[in-house]
C-alpha cells in the first residue's frame, strides 16, 4: 500500500464530497442529481487515472447504480422526509434541500472509498463486485454521513 497515493486518494473524494454537498443544494429536481452523479464520475475518473487503471465509463456508471441499491432504504425514508419538509412554510425547502445536499455527499464519500479499496486491491472497473462490497459501502456511507453533517 502506497501511503502517499492513499492520501491523494482521499483528498480526491473529499473535493468530490464537498462538490456533491453543494450538488445536492441545486433547487432543480433532476438538475442536482444530474450534478452529482457528474461530480461522482469525475472522482471515479481521478480516481481511476491516480491508480493508473483505465476508466470505463459504462461500468463505473452501473456500478454507482448498483450500489445505490445498498441504501436504497435510507433514500426512500430521506425522499420522503424531504418530501414533508418542504410542506414547512418559510424553513422548509430549505430543510429539504439540506436532506438531499446531506445524502448526496455521503453517497459520493461511500462510492469514493469503496473505489479506493477496490483500487487498493488491485481491482479495476471491469471486475468491480457491488455484492461483495455492499457490507463496506454501508459502513462507508454511515461515514459520509457523519462527514456532511461535520460540513454543514
Amino acid at each position: 500500500m502506497d501511503k502517499d497515493r492513499l492520501q491523494k486518494a482521499r483528498r480526491i473524494v473529499r473535493t468530490h464530497l464537498h462538490g456533491s454537498l453543494g450538488g445536492g443544494f441545486i433547487p432543480i429536481p433532476g438538475i442536482d442529481l444530474a450534478t452529482v452523479f457528474g461530480i461522482q464520475m469525475s472522482m471515479l475518473y481521478s480516481l481511476s487515472k491516480l491508480y493508473g487503471i483505465e476508466f470505463k465509463k459504462t461500468a463505473a456508471s452501473a456500478s454507482i447504480a448498483s450500489l445505490l441499491g445498498s441504501v436504497i432504504p435510507y433514500s426512500f425514508t430521506n425522499g420522503f422526509v424531504g418530501t414533508f419538509l418542504t410542506m414547512i412554510p418559510l424553513v422548509g425547502p430549505a430543510l429539504a434541500a439540506f436532506s438531499m445536499s446531506a445524502f448526496s455527499a455521503a453517497f459520493t464519500y461511500a462510492i469514493g472509498r469503496v473505489y479506493i479499496q477496490h483500487f487498493e486491491t488491485g481491482g479495476n472497473f471491469l471486475n468491480f463486485d457491488p455484492v461483495a462490497l455492499k457490507e463496506f459501502f454501508r459502513e462507508a456511507f454511515a461515514e459520509g454521513q457523519k462527514e456532511a453533517k461535520n460540513l454543514a
